[in-house]
């Protein structure tokens, strides 16, 4: 098999996981731990959604993984089409880890919103109260899961052209 031909099917494995890890933000991220019935999407966590009343989640810094797996999908296209030298599937590589690592950060990544009022301590001490019940009431769920264990196989597999197809 040429060197050519393993390069492109090796840049499109990566660019297929990274593309389905960026699709998992769309998919359950947390779950409650007592009865399982309550489920937030990656995407609900990332962009806001009201849950009750006016609280809920504000537009966070969960959509970071969306954004760092489509970036690497991006230069793993690039690679494939033999643009940028060696640094281009490296740095793919390290937007699908970043991507993976934030996957299993959604509790960490969330914003609440605000109640009206709130400023400075009071506002940072609502903040830090809710990230902790966050922490008790929810668990990772298949979404969070899946997407990080994508994202971080398509990592793997976009450096492996670096090392096997020599040019």
């Amino acid at each position: 098999m040429s060197k050519k031909i393993l390069k492109w099917i090796l840049c499109g494995t990566a660019a297929v996981f990274g593309f389905i890890s960026a699709m998992m933000l769309f998919a359950p991220a947390l779950v409650d731990k007592v009865v399982g019935l309550v489920e937030f999407k990656g995407s609900d966590i990332a962009f806001g959604k009201e849950i009750m009343m006016g609280q809920g989640f504000a537009v966070s810094a969960y959509m970071l993984p969306l954004f760092l797996a489509l970036i690497g999908v991006a230069l793993m296209v690039v690679a494939a089409l033999g643009k940028g030298g060696k640094i281009v599937p490296i740095v793919a590589a390290v937007c699908f880890i970043g991507a993976g690592i934030c996957y299993f950060l959604p509790m960490v990544l969330a914003t609440p919103s605000i109640p009206e009022g709130l400023e400075g301590e009071l506002k940072s001490e609502f903040i830090k109260e809710f990230r902790e019940g966050m922490k008790e009431a929810y668990k990772l769920a298949a979404g969070a899961i899946v997407g990080g264990i994508f994202s971080i196989i398509a990592a793997v597999v976009a450096v492996v052209p670096v090392f096997v197809c020599k040019d």
